[in-house]
């Protein structure tokens, strides 16, 4: 099963989309915890490109913290539910090591595309 992003090739405001598909993977994952590292790409890409090559996992918890879980927090797609927002609170913390490799991962590929990209030019 191949799950795409309806949104996976608008990259005007990426804080916003690092935002609603963050708040999205964690609703889904909430429920079906085995599809987590599947749905990760998409999120961290846009935290990629909002935070350049300075994002890890320290800056994805400090991005959910005051951009998604804090009290006034306005995240753009909505306040995720009280389980998901459980599961923002500690998928993180507690995957390091999964949510490093797979910024790894996304930022190889995301650079090996805009290589593909500049060569067609």
């Amino acid at each position: 099963m191949r799950i795409r992003s309806f949104l996976s090739s608008i990259y005007s405001n990426t804080v916003s989309m690092a935002e609603l598909h963050m708040v999205v993977v964690a609703t889904i994952a909430a429920y079906k915890p085995h599809l987590a590292e599947r749905l990760l790409d998409r999120p961290l890409l846009y935290l990629y490109l909002s935070f350049d090559e300075g994002v890890n996992n320290e800056v994805v918890v400090q991005f959910i913290a005051k951009r998604i879980l804090a009290k006034d927090a306005d995240p753009y797609c909505g306040i995720p539910n009280k389980k998901a927002r459980r599961w923002l609170k500690t998928f993180f913390p507690k995957n390091k090591e999964l949510v490093e490799a797979k910024l790894v991962e996304v930022i190889a590929k995301n650079k090996e595309e805009n290589q593909d990209d500049e060569s067609d030019d």
